[in-house]
């Protein structure tokens, strides 16, 4: 147990972690290796158990292309354990996430162009609920990225007018977006 907290502490030697069976090791008395065996058993699991971990916080920090690395060195070398088939459906769903996104772009720049349009015609409410959902529905998207550059120059602009509450408001939203 000891073991996993310090694996906490160290991500890069809890992902370096060889997941196979040590072969070769000497057995002792049947009692002595039916409990190394089930200590083994258990330590393996929460090894998996981490590394699965570790590649879930990869995609939801964003960073798929390290999170598809842990998901398939689960599935290659473990590929007969419960963790191996959550890292399946973690891929699968990386896969039709990333395939939606492709198919959604046009859509997503048609709804940036609208907003700056609003924004331009003085709809600034209207344009501002485009902005906020291309931030908040559609976040690690270009269009996401921009739209956040605009709702800070909104922010800006209720600032440099006097309207602090409002300037406050969105700035905080912004950050709550950051987490």
């Amino acid at each position: 147990m000891t073991n996993a907290v310090e694996f906490d502490k160290d991500e890069a030697l809890a992902e370096s972690v060889n997941l196979a069976p040590e072969a070769g090791a000497a057995p002792g008395s049947a009692a002595v290796c039916a409990a190394e065996k089930e200590i083994s058993c258990e330590m393996s699991r929460e090894l998996l158990e981490r590394l699965l971990a570790i590649a879930q916080r990869h995609r939801k920090e964003g960073n798929i292309q390290r999170a598809k690395e842990l998901f398939w060195t689960l599935v290659e070398e473990r590929s007969e354990t419960p963790q191996a088939d959550t890292a399946r459906a973690e891929l699968a769903a990386l896969a039709e996430g990333l395939a939606s996104a492709a198919a959604s772009q046009p859509l997503l720049e048609h709804l940036f162009t609208m907003a700056q349009h609003y924004r331009k015609e003085g709809k600034q409410r209207e344009a501002t609920e485009l902005l906020w959902t291309l931030v908040e529905d559609h976040a690690g998207t270009p269009q996401a990225d921009a739209a956040k550059a605009e709702l800070l120059a909104l922010a800006e602009g209720h600032e440099r007018a006097g309207n602090q509450h409002m300037a406050r408001s969105m700035y905080e939203r912004l950050l709550d977006q950051e987490d």
